[in-house]
Formats: C-alpha cells, structure tokens, sequence
C-alpha cells in the first residue's frame, strides 16, 4: 500500500471517529443538560443557605460586604463548572476513540451548543436570589426601623450600603423600598445611587 493511499485511509478512519465522536456527544446531551440543571440546583439551595446566614441580623445585612462579590463572581463560576463538565464528559469519550485529536475549535463548537442552556440556568438563578433578596432586604429595614429616630439610622445605613458597589439592580431595590415608605428620597440616596451605578459601569464596561 503506497504511502498516498495510507493518508486517505487514516483520513477517511479520523472522519469516522470525529462523526463518531459528534454522535456520542449528541447522544450524551441530555445527560450533560441534566448534570448542569443539578449543578444550578444544588448551587442555589447552597446560596440560598449562605445568604439566610449573611441576613441573621439586620445589622449584618447593612453592612455585608461579602454579597457583592459573591454575585457578582457567579456568572464567571457558572461559565467555569461548565465547561469543566463538558470537557470532563468529552475526555471520557475521547478515551473510546483515542486516534480522534480533541482540539479547542471542537471544545468549543460543543460549548457553544450548550451555551443557551447554561444562560436559561443562571438567568433562572440570579431571578431567584433577587426575588428572594427582594423579599428580605426590606423585612430587615422594617426590624431597624421602628420610630423616627431608627428610620433616620436605617436612612444612613442604607445609604452606607449602596456605597459598597452592590449590583445595581440590588441597590435599586434598596432606594426604590425606601422611596416606598417615606414617599421621598433623599438626595443622599439618590447620590449614593448614582455613585454605584457608576462605579459598576467602570468595574464592569457595561453601561445601563
């Protein structure tokens, strides 16, 4: 067998592993979208648990420095265990056909694939913690709140809050419930908005 012959057989023989390989990973999706569906479960039961912790007492909660960037790292962790689990699933299926080269433009075709599933999951995700954020932020200011003289104290500590480049979307919430109550807000709030929105846009690039 001349050696041009022997090119177009192992030619032809790494096309029909490659296809292989694709069938299996086709094959395999629903297990590996189930394996994320868990993933975001089990992180969210975790978070939810985390954050009961942060809210023992209203004073934890407005002056909590460990939310911010506990949400906001999270997309990047999410992006992160996904691909780990893709490319965990791929090796062991790359073991079953050893002569298939498992390079990055593959990786990457497959990731892409899945890449709407896992945005679903952590959009679903974060909608949830800020629903349940929604519901805890202002039942901790109502505990600090009682009189006039508490409101002026949890006006200020609010305020300290929204200093400390909490999401924007959180620190809304936080203006918008004290807005709410007493039917004004403050132009310290407002500043104090203003302040994290921008420092938000710079940290991140993304403008609102």
């Amino acid at each position: 067998m001349d050696k041009e012959l022997v090119e177009k057989f192992n030619e032809k023989n790494q096309t029909m592993l490659k296809e292989k390989l694709a069938l299996d990973i086709n094959n395999n999706k629903d297990s590996l979208f189930q394996a994320l569906e868990n993933y975001f479960k089990q992180k969210f039961i975790e978070t939810r648990a985390h954050l009961i912790d942060i809210y023992q007492s209203a004073e934890t909660v407005l002056e909590n420095k460990k939310l911010a960037p506990f949400l906001n790292n999270y997309a990047n962790m999410v992006q992160g265990v996904a691909k780990k689990l893709i490319l965990d699933k791929m090796k062991e299926m790359h073991a079953a056909a050893s002569n298939v080269t498992l390079d990055e433009s593959t990786i990457e075709e497959y990731c892409k694939k899945i890449s709407d599933t896992t945005q679903n999951y952590q959009e679903k995700f974060l909608q949830e913690i800020e629903e349940y954020l929604d519901k805890e932020i202002p039942k901790h200011l109502l505990r600090l709140a009682k009189d006039k003289d508490e409101t002026t104290i949890a006006h200020r500590r609010a305020k300290d809050l929204l200093t400390k480049t909490l999401p924007n979307s959180l620190a809304k919430k936080i203006v918008e419930y004290l807005k709410d109550r007493d039917g004004a807000i403050s132009n310290n709030a407002r500043e104090s908005y203003q302040k994290i929105k921008k420092m938000n846009e710079l940290s991140t690039g993304v403008h609102s």
